[in-house]
């Protein structure tokens, strides 16, 4: 479970990539008095569209069930709809279909407003990367290393690779890449030996001599002890005016004697922000990630606020009564309930600390599921995300507006997630 969020959050979409169709639905409910009209304009990015299919389900209903909106829809296209509610706050589900995998999929984001969304939260557009072809960097004087442990990135940032060994018996070491000509560069990291390689590329095939390398800057964590490193990620952003020019900087799964976590000084490669992942695990089946993005990396050592003790209590996971409370509050809450080959994830308020999930995904009626048994649905897993400056209205405005995931990842964000099965 390698984390990746600061290549998916900085997406960029450019005009045309997309279908601009556009699906309108009249009003639907009936009025009631004290009715207001809201209007919906958004749409689900995917670029999959063969492992999941070509529409998914939009179902958007009040809290108590009564529905406004049920409609199958195609992918990155606009859904145009307006609906009456007197309601504040909407429940909006989407529901999807794997034909690869026959997989159901039921995401629920309860409490939200979607009259203020632009695309469907955490689906956001792809990079605009340009065309890359295939070339060969070949490193010669190479020292003696574990080559297994090196990581190498050009631009594009599709061509990060793994390196291939062609004669290391010489000192040679050669990197299979996909780039492109012209102006580039080429990035090697040898993090066991705590040093690398930032030099200019003029053609899509160069060599480079590793005879003088630079030293890394190290980084150590500070993590209650309950938490075991599982892996730590690095990326600098070589230009904030385009992010698809960036760099995976460090990218490794344990602790290294040199470090938690090495990078190029500032001045070593032109970066002018970094983004950073420490993924951490516990016996217990807990899985954490924290998130940092600023224009100032960590130094020295780095004190990593996971929760020295649970700040939640589980009362009860029972699939029609889910009860949780928290010491600490977070910015929203997921569960993730499944039934053979269906998957059902609520998002939530730490206000609303009631979930009933199987009285709430029956009453959606999903067109997709009809006929599918949702009485199974068991608890799988509990998780939370506190996100610094963040409210849980907050956190949905800056999830669903495209250039807000672009221009403004969030500075701080820690993710929390416990397997219970």
């Amino acid at each position: 479970m390698r984390s990746t969020i600061y290549l998916a959050i900085a997406a960029l979409c450019l005009c045309g990539a997309y279908s601009c169709r556009q699906f309108i639905y009249p009003p639907h409910g009936g009025h009631h008095g004290g009715d207001s009209t809201i209007s919906i304009n958004l749409t689900y990015p995917n670029p999959d569209t063969t492992d999941y299919g070509s529409t998914f389900e939009l179902i958007i209903s009040e809290p108590g069930g009564r529905i406004l909106l049920d409609t199958l829809a195609p992918y990155n296209a606009q859904i145009i709809a307006k609906m009456t509610t007197s309601k504040p706050l909407l429940d909006v589900a989407t529901v999807i279909y794997s034909p690869t995998f026959n997989f159901y999929g039921m995401n629920v984001n309860k409490s939200v407003q979607p009259a203020t969304w632009m695309v469907i939260p955490n689906n956001p557009l792809p990079l605009p990367f340009p065309n890359a072809i295939p070339g060969t960097i070949t490193y010669t004087n190479a020292p003696q290393v574990d080559f297994n442990t090196v990581h190498f990135s050009s631009l594009p940032t599709t061509s990060t690779d793994q390196p291939s060994i062609a004669d290391y018996a010489n000192g040679q070491l050669d990197i299979s890449y996909s780039g492109f000509s012209g102006n580039n560069l080429a990035y090697l990291i040898l993090p066991t030996l705590g040093q690398y390689s930032y030099q200019p590329i003029h053609a899509v095939n160069d060599t480079i001599s590793l005879s003088r390398m630079d030293s890394t800057v190290k980084v150590f964590f500070s993590m209650p002890s309950p938490y075991s490193l599982a892996a730590s990620d690095m990326w600098g952003y070589l230009d904030t005016t385009d992010f698809t020019k960036y760099l995976l900087l460090y990218s490794y799964y344990q602790s290294l004697p040199q470090g938690d976590l090495q990078y190029p000084p500032k001045g070593g490669v032109p970066a002018q922000k970094y983004a950073v992942d420490v993924e951490a695990t516990s016996q217990n089946g807990e899985f954490l990630v924290y998130r940092t993005f600023g224009a100032i990396p960590p130094t020295g050592t780095l004190s990593v606020p996971f929760p020295a003790t649970p700040i939640y209590t589980l009362n009860s996971t029972a699939n029609d009564s889910f009860s949780v409370s928290f010491a600490q509050r977070p910015t929203n809450y997921t569960t993730n309930w499944s039934a053979g080959n269906i998957n059902v994830s609520i998002t939530a308020s730490p206000d609303s600390m009631l979930i009933r999930a199987l009285p709430l995904a029956s009453s959606l009626q999903s067109k997709l599921l009809q006929g599918k048994s949702l009485t199974g649905l068991a608890l799988q897993n509990f998780g939370y995300e506190t996100v610094a400056g963040q409210t849980y209205a907050s956190y949905y405005t800056h999830q669903t507006n495209p250039q807000q995931l672009v221009q403004n990842p969030f500075a701080s964000d820690l993710l929390y997630d416990i397997f219970l099965q």
